[in-house]
């Protein structure tokens, strides 16, 4: 079985809290009022959050690391 490994891995990019203040502010100004209410209902219908095999939750591997140090 041949797997290669890519050359490159995507990152995030790194905004400072001013970057990404406007971006947020940006965001919600071009938001559609009725769009974003209809999304959030829907979001909030979901009664078990996905999760793909294998991969632990970002937000309970932050608590363990966070409670042993």
């Amino acid at each position: 079985m041949n797997r290669t490994t890519p050359s490159l891995i995507a990152l995030p990019p790194t905004l400072s809290m001013d970057e990404y203040s406007d971006f947020i502010e940006s965001s919600l100004r071009q938001s559609n009022p009725a769009s974003t209410a209809h999304q959030k209902a829907i979001e909030e219908r979901i009664l078990a959050p996905f999760r793909l095999p294998g991969r632990t939750d970002f937000r309970n591997s932050l608590k363990l690391k966070v409670s042993a140090t």
